[in-house]
């Protein structure tokens, strides 16, 4: 998802956009997992921005932008998974999937 992003934001100057972690925290009574993502513009002082998204929020942008942006090799997300989701291991593996 993130080198996707990388390489669709157009010419330019450079940028880094990665996935470094994953965070679970309860919401309403609920596990939930954010992935932080951050991007930064190469040699550009202070130019750090990172958001934390669900998996979901991911999801429905990369379709949003597959919808918009008429293209070959879009990414193919991870799959979503109804049990179990919240396994380090799992959450780890979507992460760095996700981060390719």
């Amino acid at each position: 998802f993130a080198s996707l992003l990388h390489g669709r934001l157009g010419e330019g100057m450079a940028r880094s956009i990665r996935i470094p972690e994953a965070v679970s925290e309860l919401v309403n009574g609920k596990h939930a997992t954010f992935y932080r993502i951050e991007y930064e513009e190469d040699g550009v002082p202070d130019s750090l921005v990172s958001a934390n998204k669900r998996y979901s929020e991911l999801l429905e942008f990369n379709n949003v932008f597959k919808k918009n942006v008429k293209s070959q090799g879009f990414f193919e997300f991870p799959p979503k998974r109804l049990f179990r989701n919240n396994d380090p291991g799992f959450i780890e593996r979507r992460r760095q999937d996700l981060e390719e």
